[in-house]
């Protein structure tokens, strides 16, 4: 037009008039389905006419088109769309008036967006169909209300919601499906704080207090969910999850644990507390009995953060049938929730359920497309990796002339001298002091050790020299030579060194 290119409504049409482009009204009917007949006549003659107007929204914008109306040409009789006849056209109704039609790919597209991007909020996605619409010369936008009342999605943040005031509750689609209801949770809850005494307070393993290894916990007086907690396979698929209501105290695993009973291993960062603890309240309620015949894990790198002895014990690589099993899949699953709860703290209750539900089946939906190549890569780095492992244990054992069957024994004499006292046992005692000490000293070489072999980044490796130093400042002279013999190393019947030992246990 006049030496430009320009977008026209759907509303206009552009005709050659005397060699120039003029701009006229038209009508723009909505493309709907039409009956084999309207009425009894026997030839099918109608004409069609402009309808009432009405607002359809697709990935492509909003359009404001007429409805069609066909009247027989013979008896008059009329015929005009209905509720049924948009649905059946691919058309979803946002109000039972049907004034505003939202095409139902479009709720596909957003599913499909909000999962590969979580953080996205529904208001960014009718703001870019509001772009689309004015990119192609249309005008008007589209009612962000009527959106979420036609789709019941919203978007969230840390999956924490705070307290709302006369907020009105309604019932969600997905109540009990991923997210555990809230009533039976509580049941359990109170039922075991029933049945055993717990101590409050958060436990310390090695010199970290951890904030998760807790028996009872307060009830935030802001918060109404505190978050979710969530049972992942070790494929990385979402099996159950939580409200939380009084932070991570030990009897929201255990009721993922009795909701999943068929597996054969439970890892989390906070075995060594945990365990004890299911122990204890099992033995008070017989019906959860069957809990105990899990076997239990540290997730490999929360290991790290423990003491030695409790490495040593409840590490996943030191788990028999195990396997290459990390125990840390979890932490995916919490990446990609994170970024998804950017409005969950605003929420109503069922839509945050809803929403939560709707990207766990999302998730693993794209899990289960590529498990077979996960699979088969994990497959191949395996036999890579135990190939590897194998020639360098093969190596060590040359060095150290230790034939198999004195290997099997080293590494159940590390097993045993982790399993003997405890490593916070008190300094006021000999024995004590002695397991102490020896628990760090093993500590610090074993740090060394795995300095430059796990860790590639300086910030990472400068951490761990800082923690090193500590721990030989609190305990031990830091004159003293690193390969000195201490006394009760020498006791060892074959002349062997327990850091010796655990160096073959890691390698196997």
């Amino acid at each position: 037009m006049a030496g430009f290119l320009q977008y026209i409504p759907p509303t206009e049409s552009v005709k050659l008039v005397d060699g120039r482009y003029s701009v006229s009204e038209q009508d723009c009917f909505l493309p709907t389905a039409f009956p084999k007949s309207i009425c009894s006549c026997e030839t099918n003659d109608v004409a069609i006419s402009v309808g009432r107007s009405v607002t359809l929204v697709c990935i492509n914008g909003r359009y404001d088109l007429s409805l069609p109306v066909l009247t027989c040409r013979h008896c008059s009789k009329q015929w005009g769309p209905e509720f049924s006849d948009f649905v059946r056209s691919g058309y979803w109704p946002a109000t039972m008036q049907a004034q505003t039609l939202f095409h139902q790919d479009l709720f596909s597209s957003f599913e499909a967006m909000k999962t590969a991007a979580p953080g996205m909020s529904r208001q960014a996605f009718t703001a870019m169909l509001d772009h689309r619409t004015k990119q192609f010369g249309r005008t008007g936008n589209v009612n962000v209300d009527a959106f979420r009342g036609a789709s019941c999605i919203d978007g969230n943040r840390k999956l924490y919601r705070f307290q709302k005031q006369n907020q009105r509750e309604e019932p969600g689609f997905f109540d009990g499906v991923f997210l555990a209801k809230d009533s039976d949770v509580s049941t359990f809850v109170e039922e075991v704080r029933g049945a055993v005494k717990s101590t409050s307070g958060k436990a310390m393993c090695g010199e970290t207090h951890w904030s998760a290894a807790r028996e009872t916990s307060r009830q935030s007086s802001k918060l109404d969910e505190e978050g979710v907690e969530v049972a992942v396979c070790r494929h990385g698929f979402l099996l159950k999850g939580l409200n939380m209501y009084r932070g991570e105290i030990f009897a929201y695993p255990m009721f993922l644990q009795k909701s999943l009973q068929s597996a054969k291993f439970l890892a989390m960062d906070v075995t060594c507390r945990y365990v004890p603890y299911m122990n204890k309240v099992s033995e008070a309620l017989t019906h959860l009995k069957p809990l105990q015949e899990m076997r239990h894990c540290l997730s490999v790198m929360h290991a790290k953060a423990h003491n030695t002895k409790c490495e040593i014990l409840w590490s996943a690589r030191n788990q028999e049938g195990v396997g290459t099993t990390l125990g840390e899949e979890v932490e995916q699953i919490n990446s990609y929730l994170s970024r998804c709860a950017l409005t969950t703290k605003y929420m109503a209750k069922s839509v945050r359920i809803d929403m939560l539900t709707v990207h766990a089946m999302g998730w693993n939906q794209r899990k289960e497309d590529g498990l077979h190549i996960a699979l088969s890569s994990r497959f191949k780095k395996t036999v890579e990796k135990t190939c590897e492992v194998s020639e360098n244990l093969k190596k060590l054992q040359d060095q150290m002339h230790c034939c198999d069957g004195m290997l099997k024994q080293w590494v159940a004499d590390v097993k045993q001298w982790a399993s003997s006292g405890s490593a916070a046992a008190s300094v006021d005692a000999v024995r004590g002091l002695q397991i102490s000490i020896e628990s760090l000293f093993v500590s610090i070489r074993h740090k060394k050790h795995f300095l430059y072999i796990h860790n590639d980044r300086n910030k990472r490796r400068q951490k761990i020299t800082q923690k090193i130093a500590k721990e030989r400042e609190t305990n031990l002279s830091s004159k003293a030579d690193e390969r000195m013999i201490w006394p009760w190393q020498e006791q060892n019947k074959d002349g062997v060194d327990i850091l010796t030992k655990k160096k073959l246990l890691t390698s196997a």
